[in-house]
């Protein structure tokens, strides 16, 4: 009888290590299926291509400035590229081999079973938000990794100072790869660090083992404050230098997780079950663990979450999975089996499951970005950059602004909003202005367009006047006075002499605000307030643009209007201080120094709701414009 119990229990766990095994397999074709690469992955690739080819950790050559988020993913991938000199598939590769060893090494080491290891890889497998984001160039993969192997390593030691310093030096690693991720591990870290019933070691020792844990990324703070002149990435001026009110970002985030919600059914619902069980059994070792994951929730919303559906929700995923996966629960099979089906259903209420994901995904769907600004970014890049396309014969990355880089590459300075794409294939001869401030260091520090309405993750500025001459010839042309004194202290901070005694001491004060108020006595250029009469005649436009007032409230489908030849625009639709819509007009190409017709579709919800205002800007890309912009006869067809 004992015999045939122990046979039978064999038998059951051989059959759920088949299952695991079949989990893994899935997610591996899965992870094949969905690869891909974003194109603000390129933003970074720049500096790894300038890095490699011996211009320093540059993004524009003639300038230091991080535009990355992400140093250890960065070095890491550097490493690789300087070998292989293939960006694509390097980073494709690496992505995968890192993604699929962080849930190998959960289902061996972090789950307390087979069965709730096969539950978890489930969950990452149908998890949209964890596919997409387990490549697409970005650094997820890594902090996956970086997440499995700390949370390994506190479930299975005791607290002593060997393992604190182990625990201190991974939360410093994955903070050297993204910094904002120490939220996921800061409440494990202060169980730890805090947990007197296990510790013998006093306050001295346990501080200092820490701070020795925490070397590497006290190292990098050092090195970005001496080689950039700021600690943080250049991109945490250009997203958090707003202005936009803590209730407009609170609200922006609720949309992210709502975003999630309907795209992606398991993600959202797993971790808040994952992070409120070991509450409710009481899992004491374990609730910090859950804590990180609804701390970095908490912070997703206070930030406005992500343009990117899902990318800021993978780790917190990951960190949930590993907490109620890590529980040492007794799982009838029955359940099991229940579970499972629960999170097949679940994944299959997605508009567009992974499991169904193709090489045209993507290619067939209208509406990728939603009302509020949030992508499925796979969808939007996968036929430029997507794995599967290249089985049908597509060079990869194919995009129009792979094609516009290449034309650019030595025409020396260009406007371009989309930076990754293009900035890669323009190559270090170019350098390039971002209208969104993430790689620029004067703009990131600007106030923010008032038009277009912002969009999470793209912050619109307008270009000081004198800014682009001066980038150009090399000597300060900005036309206002105090702007014109801060560029002249930053400029000798990001292109001086590296070692320079006056150099450092200017990093000093810039850090120290002495040089905030001629930031604040900027006085950014005015838009032109017009009517509609006024545009009877030509009008010379400001790169601010135009703000048209109507007299009424119109409800017109479409609007004519004369604008300047070889010049890209906006028409922006306001009702009130509301911006109902908002519609791109193309450059035509002309004379110069003419004006040609241009038709304008109201945007639906504008025309619905009723506009008396239409904004004019210039989109001051380069193209073949003159940076002169004239407006003439704007005009509404009432009738239809």
């Amino acid at each position: 009888m004992m015999r045939s119990r122990m046979e039978t229990y064999n038998h059951k766990s051989r059959t759920a290590s088949v299952l695991l095994w079949l989990a893994i397999i899935l997610y591996a074709v899965l992870l094949y299926r969905t690869a891909w690469i974003t194109e603000d992955a390129y933003i970074t690739y720049r500096t790894i291509d300038n890095f490699v080819n011996g211009y320093g950790l540059t993004w524009n050559t003639d300038e230091r400035v991080q535009a990355y988020t992400h140093p250890l993913w960065m070095f890491l991938l550097s490493a690789i590229y300087f070998f292989t000199h293939n960006m694509y598939f390097s980073s494709i590769v690496f992505s995968i081999v890192v993604s699929l060893t962080a849930v190998v090494l959960f289902s061996t080491r972090a789950a307390s079973s087979v069965r709730t290891a096969a539950l978890g890889v489930l969950v990452l497998a149908f998890s949209k938000a964890f596919m997409d984001y387990s490549t697409s160039g970005l650094e997820n993969p890594l902090t996956h990794l970086l997440l499995v192997i700390f949370f390994v390593l506190y479930l299975t030691r005791q607290p002593d100072l060997r393992g604190l310093f182990w625990l201190s030096l991974l939360a410093a690693l994955a903070m050297v790869n993204r910094m904002d991720t120490i939220l996921l591990f800061a409440p494990t870290l202060a169980w730890v660090f805090f947990n007197f019933k296990t510790w013998k070691a006093g306050w001295l020792s346990r501080i200092g083992v820490a701070v020795l844990g925490f070397l590497p990324f006290i190292l990098w703070e050092a090195f970005s404050l001496f080689y950039y002149g700021i600690p943080v990435p250049n991109t945490a001026y250009a997203k958090l230098n707003t202005g936009i009110d803590a209730v407009s970002y609170a609200k922006q985030g609720l949309f992210y997780l709502k975003n999630s919600l309907f795209y992606d059914p398991v993600t959202l619902p797993v971790i808040m079950l994952g992070s409120l069980m070991p509450l409710l059994t009481k899992n004491w070792k374990r609730i910090p663990i859950a804590a990180g994951s609804l701390l970095y929730i908490l912070y997703v919303i206070k930030v406005g979450g992500d343009f990117m559906s899902g990318r800021f929700l993978t780790a917190p995923l990951l960190v949930a999975v590993i907490a109620f996966a890590s529980m040492p629960l007794t799982m009838p099979r029955r359940a099991w089996i229940g579970s499972g089906a629960v999170i097949l259903a679940l994944s299959l209420l997605a508009p567009y499951p992974s499991l169904f994901s193709d090489a045209s995904y993507g290619t067939i769907r209208k509406g990728l970005i939603d009302e509020h600004g949030i992508a499925d970014e796979r969808a939007f890049y996968y036929k430029s950059a997507g794995l599967l396309r290249m089985h049908e014969g597509v060079k990869l990355p194919d995009a129009p602004l792979v094609t516009k880089g290449k034309q650019w590459q030595e025409k020396g300075i260009s406007l371009e909003s989309h930076i990754g794409f293009f900035g890669f294939y323009g190559g270090p001869k170019l350098h390039t202005i971002d209208s969104y401030a993430l790689a620029d260091p004067l703009l990131s520090r600007l106030p923010i367009s008032k038009y277009p309405k912002w969009r999470i993750g793209h912050y619109m500025r307008i270009i000081p006047e004198g800014y682009r001459d001066t980038i150009q010839s090399g000597k300060n042309q900005i036309h206002d006075p105090n702007l014109a004194a801060y560029y002249d202290k930053l400029s000798f901070i990001i292109k001086g002499d590296l070692f320079s005694a006056e150099r450092i001491k200017e990093i000093w004060k810039l850090n120290t605000g002495v040089y905030d108020h001629l930031l604040a006595a900027y006085q950014p250029p005015q838009m032109l307030q017009l009517s509609q009469a006024d545009t009877d005649k030509l009008i010379v436009l400001p790169p601010t643009g135009a703000e048209v007032k109507l007299g009424r409230v119109a409800h017109a489908k479409k609007a004519y209007v004369h604008l300047s030849n070889n010049d890209d625009y906006y028409a922006i639709f306001l009702n009130g201080e509301q911006e109902v819509g908002n519609f791109a007009i193309p450059a035509k190409s002309g004379p110069k120094d003419g004006l040609l017709p241009h038709t304008i579709d109201v945007p639906d919800k504008a025309a619905e709701t009723g506009y008396d205002r239409i904004v004019i800007l210039p989109r001051l890309l380069d193209g073949n414009s003159d940076f002169i912009y004239a407006l003439r006869s704007l005009q509404l067809m009432e009738k239809q």
